[in-house]
């Protein structure tokens, strides 16, 4: 059975304590909510602490489809010792529930506390939350559901404010390549399009070329990018917390639409759970957010659909998975080739021009990219 095994004697210990800080993050007790201190941000999450209860943090945020008092907030929170999610979507007795992240069941026992409806979690529940796109918290036949955009952020911000075992700062979390604290979007971590940082080449890979890119003298990502038999670009990228997949069209800054692989969504893996997807938009580049399904369905999928507004960008994902993997790959060593040459860095507008305006890079595989019927209505 998924999730960590809590006795409950520590659910009712962990309960309590949240119970004791309710009031001043929901502003029940002005005087108190007004000494709340804000510790970070991540994506769509706010960290926030109290003077009053120090080494109690947590990560905030508002899904504003959600009405108040239906799941319009959703938090994670953690003392250095255990971990809660809490929701505002009222509920009027004790409830177990499935919760799910990217289609993964984790089982938890939501109990109303004053305004808020709250559950111990498991830390396996929270390690999935941090490489996981949505979570649902299945309290009743609309969810509520809640993106998880910047949570592997928030997780390690939430573990710095709370003590985190004495480890100081999110870049000594864990050893291995780190995106450093400088991060340029609002998660603390790197776009892969639509960023003035330097790139260079990493490898090749079935027909996708692999680029490395730095920023300043930090490490920032790895993204593959391929053609269509236009010219215009698809990349898929990872900065060490959120994968990513670009493409060169216009749209809002926090926009949402819908990713269809093989003709179905993959919002529960491949051919599973619905299409929704959300993102950022950067200098002409659309972003969108990848969870660990949508990941699947790419390296499973042939063909995908990019909803953006009422523009359909239609793509092949032949060779996706070995690009993934290879970008993965580069990930793990800080963008050292295997030759552990000095890099050469270039800088991203000249790597990747807007749609129909790129240039070809060289590429292993003589084959064309397919496309599929575009659809631009």
């Amino acid at each position: 059975m998924d999730g960590d095994i809590l006795t409950k004697n520590q659910s009712i210990r962990t309960i309590a304590g949240a119970a004791a800080l309710l009031a001043s993050i929901f502003a029940l007790q002005p005087s108190a909510h007004a000494q709340t201190r804000e510790f970070g941000r991540a994506g769509n999450f706010t960290i926030l602490t109290e003077p009053q209860a120090p080494g109690s943090c947590r990560a905030i945020m508002y899904e504003r489809k959600h009405q108040p008092t239906f799941g319009e907030l959703f938090a994670i929170a953690y003392d250095g010792r255990n971990w809660q999610i809490w929701t505002d979507y009222r509920i009027y007795e004790v409830q177990p529930t499935p919760v799910l992240v990217d289609g993964r069941p984790f089982n938890l026992r939501f109990e109303q506390i004053e305004n808020v409806a709250v559950a111990p979690a498991g830390r396996d529940l929270i390690a999935a939350m941090e490489s996981g796109g949505h979570i649902n918290l299945n309290l009743d036949p609309e969810g509520p559901d809640y993106s998880l955009r910047g949570s592997a952020r928030a997780i390690k911000l939430l573990e710095a404010c709370a003590g985190g075992g004495g480890k100081p700062g999110i870049a000594e979390v864990q050893p291995g390549p780190r995106v450093g604290p400088r991060g340029k979007n609002d998660y603390g971590g790197y776009d892969v399009a639509g960023q003035p940082q330097g790139e260079y080449s990493y490898s090749r890979s079935r027909g996708w070329q692999v680029f490395a890119a730095r920023s300043g003298s930090s490490f920032a990502n790895c993204v593959a990018e391929t053609r269509r038999s236009d010219g215009s670009a698809i990349r898929i990228g990872w900065d060490g917390m959120q994968w990513q997949l670009a493409v060169p069209v216009d749209s809002r800054l926090g926009w949402e639409g819908t990713l269809q692989i093989d003709g179905a969504g993959s919002g529960h893996g491949y051919r599973s759970g619905g299409d929704f997807i959300s993102g950022i938009a950067r200098a002409g580049w659309t972003i969108a957010w990848l969870g660990q399904a949508e990941l699947d369905g790419i390296r499973r999928g042939r063909v995908a659909v990019l909803g953006v507004g009422k523009f359909d960008y239609d793509f092949s994902l032949s060779g996706a998975t070995a690009a993934s993997l290879k970008v993965q790959e580069c990930v793990e060593r800080s963008g050292r080739t295997a030759q552990a040459l000095p890099p050469q860095p270039r800088s991203l507008a000249d790597a990747a021009l807007h749609f129909g305006m790129a240039s070809t890079p060289t590429v292993d595989d003589p084959k064309p990219t397919i496309e599929i019927d575009r659809h631009d209505t």
